[in-house]
């Protein structure tokens, strides 16, 4: 049976299954009745979780889930939706050259600022069934008008934003399946909480998560 472990940034996004799990580790906690699922928190930030990552990387997980919420700029998603983010992009990782923005990848530096998912197993229905999407990966969550318009202008194509995507497919590149499921908790604008919905969007989240607990993965 497959090695299964969920990250999460926050013990916050895991606080409805977290319960399920006991501390197995100074980095993992495993589930209390299936000895091949881990949890783990690696704080929010590309920091920690490259940190993490680190620390993660010469374990023997075949599958890797990051469990998280996002900021969406799209009008196809509503807050609570969820989402498979299937590539995603390091934000602002580059040089500027007058107005213009040159991103990393484009300076012959080594530098690579875009990774994707992996999968090598047959994944199940309810992952199959979620809308796709793509998403940046910010060190400063969005909350200033022209700020916005510049990041839907350098990135056309993303729907969503997160402080950990990018550099947790980084940091899991060597396993065999690599996802990551995101719960929008609201949308990309001047910032307003009262109208996030980071409960709803936890919840949804989680459901999904117990569902990979149970599900017997090929």
């Amino acid at each position: 049976m497959p090695k299964i472990i969920l990250v999460y940034p926050t013990s916050e996004e895991a606080s409805p299954i977290l319960h399920e799990f006991i501390p197995h580790s100074d980095l993992l906690y495993i589930h209390r009745h299936n000895p091949n699922i881990y949890l783990n928190i690696s704080g929010a930030g590309i920091p920690n979780t490259c940190l993490t990552m680190g620390k993660l990387f010469s374990m023997d997980f075949d599958l890797a889930f990051q469990m998280g919420i996002a900021g969406t700029f799209s009008d196809d998603f509503e807050s609570g939706n969820m989402v498979r983010v299937q590539k995603d992009f390091f934000y602002e990782l580059g040089a500027e050259d007058g107005d213009a923005f040159i991103p990393a990848d484009g300076l012959n530096i080594g530098i690579q600022t875009s990774f994707s998912e992996k999968i090598s197993h047959v994944l199940p229905d309810f992952l199959e069934a979620l809308p796709k999407a793509e998403g940046i990966t910010v060190q400063k969550i969005h909350g200033n008008e022209l700020s916005i318009k510049k990041a839907k202008e350098l990135f056309p194509s993303v729907s969503v934003e997160s402080m950990e995507g990018a550099a947790f497919f980084m940091g899991n590149s060597h396993r065999k399946t690599v996802l990551q499921i995101r719960a929008v908790s609201n949308k990309i604008e001047k910032r307003n909480k009262s109208k996030w919905k980071i409960n709803e969007a936890v919840e949804n989240l989680n459901t999904i998560a117990q569902k990979i607990i149970r599900h017997d993965f090929a």
